[in-house]
């Protein structure tokens, strides 16, 4: 597969624009100071954005050669830091003792690539959390308004598995708003927001008319975002 990462960071940051821009400002309405311990799930385009304004963010995730988003738009890893760990390995908790507690954690658009139980997950974002600490997740809708109306025409929901894609690209599962909450809950995060949203392009007439429609019915969107907070 030939990589054009010039073409992949100006295709992906125009797709995410808007999203980044939802994120920052969630971000700043937070009131974090600039040295505040900020981890970013994945690594790439946002990263560097983040790093512009905090001066304390690492990331985690797979290993980088096995990555082309931090390809797209690399960062210097003595300026932001990499922390090498397999969410899908979230029982294996080593890496604890070695990077202790974040104030931050941004877990964007990465649990519907996960294929373990979002409750482990919950878990280990909770173990490297410090208490009063936030999350900021966001994930698709799994029950968009295309997603309603897909099957109904006999076409598949879900997107198609990926066999020359980047690693672990595709989705294994996305979420409700009702199976958040009860994961986080039963984790013990306090649920501080929940938004429907629509940052993605709408790129043709139709998409432009299923924004409409959705626009009047929150569940309908195709996105979510939600802020938890660690109480205890």
């Amino acid at each position: 597969m030939n990589y054009n990462s010039e073409e992949h960071k100006s295709i992906y940051t125009t797709y995410h624009k808007k999203r980044f821009k939802y994120l920052l400002d969630k971000i700043d309405l937070l009131c974090l100071s600039p040295d505040s311990r900020i981890l970013d799930i994945g690594r790439g385009p946002f990263t560097k954005i983040l790093s512009r304004k905090y001066s304390n963010v690492s990331t985690m995730g797979l290993d980088l050669s096995l990555t082309s988003l931090d390809k797209a738009d690399s960062i210097n890893t003595d300026i932001v830091p990499h922390i090498v760990f397999d969410l899908n390995n979230t029982k294996s908790i080593q890496v604890l003792n070695n990077y202790g507690k974040f104030k931050l954690i941004i877990f964007a658009e990465v649990i519907e690539h996960l294929m373990v139980h979002p409750e482990n997950v919950f878990h280990f974002l909770d173990s490297i959390l410090e208490v009063g600490g936030y999350i900021i997740l966001q994930t698709p809708n799994a029950v968009s308004i295309t997603k309603r109306i897909k099957p109904i025409l006999g076409i598949h929901p879900f997107m198609e598995y990926n066999l020359d894609g980047e690693v672990d690209s595709h989705h294994f599962r996305e979420y409700t708003k009702s199976e958040l909450f009860k994961y986080a809950k039963k984790v013990g995060f306090e649920i501080v927001e929940h938004e429907y949203l629509n940052y993605f392009p709408s790129s043709t007439l139709t998409l432009r008319a299923i924004y409409f429609v959705s626009g009047i019915v929150p569940s309908f969107r195709n996105a979510q975002s939600m802020i938890l907070k660690k109480t205890i």
